[in-house]
C-alpha cells in the first residue's frame, strides 16, 4: 500500500542557484526518517488555493457517515449536495445552452470549510472532529495534532545545517 506525504515548500534564489526551503524543515525530516527505505517519486508542483486532498479525504469519510444515516450512496449524496450548495454556471456547447453544476474542486479550503457547514446545517449530522478523525489541522492550539507532532519530534534525528543555518536542498 503507497502512501502519500505533502509539503509545502518555496524555490528560492541564493548564491546564484535555486533551491528549496521546506516551509517545516522538522517535520519533513520527522517524516522522510520514519519512512522505509526505498525509491519515490517526487513532484514539484504550484501552490494552489483549491481544497486540499486532505480535506477531500474528510468530505468522503464525512459523506460515508451521512450516507449511514440516510441509507443514500456517498456518490449520490456528493451529487446533491454539489447541485444544492455550489453555484452553476452556464455555458454553450454546440450552440446548445447548457447549465454546469460547481465543482468541490474549484472550491478554496475557506469555501470548502463553508461547504461542509452548510451541508451539517441540511443534514443535521454534525461532521466529525477532523484531528479526531485522524487529519492532521496544522494548528497551533490543536492539543490532538500536537501531540502527534509532539511524538514525531522526540523520534527526530537532527541533520548538520548548511553553511547560511538554513535547511534546504540544492535543486540538481
Amino acid at each position: 500500500m503507497s502512501k502519500t506525504m505533502q509539503f509545502t515548500a518555496e524555490i528560492i534564489e541564493k548564491d546564484g542557484l535555486h533551491r528549496l526551503k521546506m516551509s517545516s524543515p522538522d517535520y519533513f525530516q520527522t517524516r522522510i526518517q520514519k519512512s522505509p527505505l526505498g525509491k519515490y517519486t517526487v513532484t514539484v508542483s504550484d501552490k494552489k488555493l483549491s481544497r486540499s486532498i486532505q480535506q477531500n479525504n474528510f468530505y468522503w469519510l464525512y459523506l460515508g457517515l451521512i450516507s449511514e444515516e440516510t441509507g443514500n450512496s456517498p456518490q449520490d449524496l456528493h451529487e446533491y449536495f454539489r447541485s444544492t450548495h455550489l453555484p452553476h454556471r452556464y455555458i454553450t456547447v454546440m450552440n446548445k445552452n447548457i447549465t454546469v453544476t460547481g465543482s468541490t474542486t474549484k472550491l478554496n479550503k475557506s469555501e470548502f470549510s463553508e461547504y461542509i457547514k452548510r451541508i451539517e446545517v441540511e443534514t443535521g449530522v454534525l461532521a466529525p472532529n477532523p484531528c479526531e478523525a485522524g487529519f492532521f489541522c496544522g494548528k497551533s492550539s490543536c492539543e490532538i495534532c500536537n501531540k502527534d507532532i509532539q511524538e514525531m519530534e522526540s523520534a527526530r534525528v537532527d541533520y548538520p545545517e548548511s553553511e547560511s543555518g538554513d535547511s534546504e536542498v540544492t535543486a540538481f
